[in-house]
């Protein structure tokens, strides 16, 4: 569990500074708009995440850190963990 920490004790506080950086240069930003139907259809469409981890692309589907969840079938939970958590 000491790897781990260790490991997140180094990539965290860049992450964060990568995020401010972010929400400084593009804070005002509109992401899309929202239709009642959307709302109300379980968020179906709308855009209100950034998701550095997964995403769910239309022609392959999901994939996590750039690895299609297929390929990861054989991995241990623990891996797939590491991989979700330090990239």
């Amino acid at each position: 569990m000491s790897a781990l920490r260790d490991t997140l004790m180094e990539l965290i506080p860049k992450w964060r500074d990568d995020m401010k950086a972010f929400a400084k240069e593009y804070g005002d930003t509109e992401v899309t708009k929202v239709t009642l139907k959307q709302v109300l259809g379980g968020a179906r469409g709308i855009r209100a995440l950034i998701c550095d981890t997964s995403s769910v692309e239309p022609e392959r589907g999901l994939v996590i850190r750039g690895t299609h969840v297929s390929e990861l079938t054989d991995r241990i939970p623990e891996e797939i963990l590491w991989l979700l958590l330090t990239g």
